[in-house]
């Protein structure tokens, strides 16, 4: 999950400044953004067993 760490603050201020909340920026920005890397392992697990 390292990948949540390393998102761009950009992104998360700029929803702060739009009115987000700390659960809808998570939602709506960071969660889409870490999909890929939170399903690749998953996905692969799935095929090689």
């Amino acid at each position: 999950m390292a990948c949540l760490f390393v998102m761009p603050r950009d992104l998360m201020e700029a929803a702060t400044i739009d009115g987000a909340g700390h659960l809808r920026a998570f939602r709506l920005i960071q969660l889409p953004l870490a999909l890929p890397a939170i399903s690749s392992p998953g996905i692969l697990t799935f095929l090689v067993t």
